[in-house]
């Protein structure tokens, strides 16, 4: 999914400021919700959980946490120097 997913990483990662509210945010959130509609079991409870907008804010942030590092197989060393230059 990280593959899918790297440009939005990539640019909420860059934000200074980071809000839930921001265009690159909402963006992230609804792709990512599309992919896993696309690959996981609908009727599983914990899926449907994940689905539910009151609930998952948190876990999708640790969700792009352990994406960013998923992004290739030098993905905690590029997220590592990426939060140096930071």
């Amino acid at each position: 999914m990280s593959k899918y997913l790297y440009p939005y990483i990539r640019e909420i990662l860059k934000s200074k400021e980071f809000e839930e509210n921001s265009v690159i945010w909402n963006d992230f959130n609804k792709r990512f919700i599309e992919l896993i509609k696309e690959r996981f079991n609908m009727d599983s409870m914990r899926v449907k959980k994940l689905l539910n907008q009151a609930e998952n804010d948190e876990i999708i942030i640790k969700s792009l946490l352990t994406l960013s590092f998923c992004i290739s197989n030098q993905g905690y060393q590029k997220l590592k120097n990426f939060l140096y230059d930071f």
